[in-house]
Formats: C-alpha cells, structure tokens, sequence
C-alpha cells in the first residue's frame, strides 16, 4: 500500500509534525507498506531530519495554476502525486489545491480539518469546495461543521508511555537537579520565539529561584525533536496555543503547568481553542486511531 500525506501549509511546522504524528501512529501498528510526504515548503531546520524517512517532495504550490481546470491537472503537484500513484491520500486540512487534481488520482482521499474559518469547507464563488472528492471529512479535534462526517481524538506526535524522566531531562542538558527547570518551545514563524522568551521575562515569578531555561524554536537545526516527551518533566513551559502544542500538553499530561500565548493565524483559532475544549479530556492518541484505520 503507497500513503501520500500532502500539505499545503507553509508557515510553521505544525502541519509536518502532523504527518509525522501518523507515520509514528503506523509504525506503532505494524503497518507495512510505504509513506510518502508531500509538503508546500522547505521544512524548518530542526525537523529536516525526522522527515527524511518519508521522502519528502516538495511542491510549490502556485495557486493561479492549481485552481485552474486546464493548467491544474498538468502542474507540478499533480505530475508528483501522479508518479507516486498513491493507494491513499490524506490532506491536511489544504483542499484547493488539490480540487482539479483529486479527479485524475485513481486512490482514495480523507480530509483532515482542525479548528479553521467555519467558510474553510465552503470555499469562495470561483473556487468551491467539493465533498464528494472525500470518501472521509475528519475532524481532529472537537469542532463541528455541516462537512465534518465523524471526529477523532486530536492528533499527537508522541503518547504518555514515551515520557522521559526528570534525571533522563537534566542528564540532557547538563541541568542541576536543584534548578527549576523552563521551557520555552516554538515552532511557528521565524522571530516569534523572542516574543515568547520576553513573555516568560516579564511575568517571571520570584519564587521560580534557580531557574535553567531549555529554549527550543524548530528554526535551529539542533532543536531536540519532539520535545513533547521531556516536556512532562519540566516545571513550566511557554509556547503558543497552536494546534500541536495545546494537545500535545493535555495528552502528555502537563497542561497544568503551561502558559499559551496567543498568537494569531489565518486559518487557526488558537483562542477558540482554549475557550471551547478546556474540559475536554482525550482518551486516545489520533494518530493510533487513525493508524489502525489505515493498516485495516
């Protein structure tokens, strides 16, 4: 079986660490067949290496030739996609520029859609979205829309068992274990993490003490990935309220101890997030679930 993962995104790592989530989740079931990413952009430096197992192709996408029905079929993303000839599609929540391709791939295709513009799934007057090119809509998180056929758990790149210890996180580091131990951890745009560090300087508490600060931003190409399984032992964390992010913190069970920031985007509601699924507690891994679904 031949698994395409595309991605339209191009700012951040968010939706990469998203098809990495799935390709741990399939390894985790046994799956044997291959898995292939197709993404938007050049990776951030410190995720390059975890993506090398699935190929990476990146195509730019040029809008303009992709939502047109002539030149659509004929660009450089449909060519790709075409000589990989997938048995499955899964995209990550960017349809349109897959809306004039969907019909000359002979596979399946599933629709990944987290918190966006509740228009997202309707499209404009020119460009609209088409359903049927989906045999599943999935939400990934707890939203509703009319398009949304079934939800799963949200997806996560790692699950509780993976946790490190606290001398496993000082060891790394070369941390004191007296020291109180921060993380500041970004993987959004270029710069933002400075914005988070002097958000943890100004509201810095006296009794933090002796204070090691761990700062990862997946721009730097020695960026520990994924943090999210040492962050469990840390005293505090700072990060933004993106989709990983918030439920890679409830997942591995250290939300309590997490200050989000909130930054905008686009197409992400990081605020709505918070407000609308702070009491909803997963049960599963997304990725596990959505693993088994696809190693049958």
């Amino acid at each position: 079986m031949r698994l395409a993962y595309f991605t339209g995104g191009t700012a951040g790592a968010g939706h990469l660490v998203r098809g990495l989530a799935i390709g741990r989740g399939l390894e985790r079931v046994g799956y044997r067949g291959d898995m292939r990413m197709f993404i938007g952009a050049e990776p951030m430096a410190g995720i390059r290496t975890a993506l090398a197992p699935y190929s990476p192709t990146i195509c730019t996408v040029d809008h303009k030739e992709v939502l047109d029905p002539v030149r659509g079929p004929e660009s450089a993303l449909a060519m790709s996609l075409a000589d990989y000839s997938p048995d499955l599609l899964i995209v990550d929540l960017f349809w349109a520029p897959l809306l004039h391709i969907l019909p000359q791939l002979d596979c399946k295709a599933w629709l990944l859609v987290r918190s966006c513009p509740h228009d997202w799934l309707r499209g404009t007057e020119t460009t609209r979205f088409d359903p049927s090119q989906y045999s599943r809509i999935i939400g990934i998180e707890p939203i509703q829309h009319d398009e949304i056929r079934e939800c799963i758990e949200p997806i996560v790149i790692c699950n509780p068992d993976e946790a490190k210890t606290r001398i496993e996180v000082c060891a790394r580091w070369g941390i004191d274990e007296s020291k109180q131990i921060v993380a500041i951890t970004h993987a959004g745009l270029r710069g933002e993490i400075d914005t988070l560090s002097d958000d943890y300087e100004s509201n810095a508490l006296a009794e933090d003490g002796d204070v090691f600060i761990i700062e990862s931003d997946l721009h730097d190409e020695n960026a520990v990935f994924p943090l999210a399984v040492w962050l469990p032992a840390v005293d505090r964390v700072h990060c933004v309220a993106g989709y990983n992010s918030y439920w890679e913190s409830r997942w591995m069970n250290y939300a309590h101890k997490t200050r989000l920031r909130v930054i905008g985007r686009k197409i992400d509601d990081p605020l709505g997030r918070i407000k609308s699924d702070g009491n909803y507690a997963m049960g599963a891994n997304g990725a596990d679930v959505l693993a088994r679904s696809i190693a049958g």
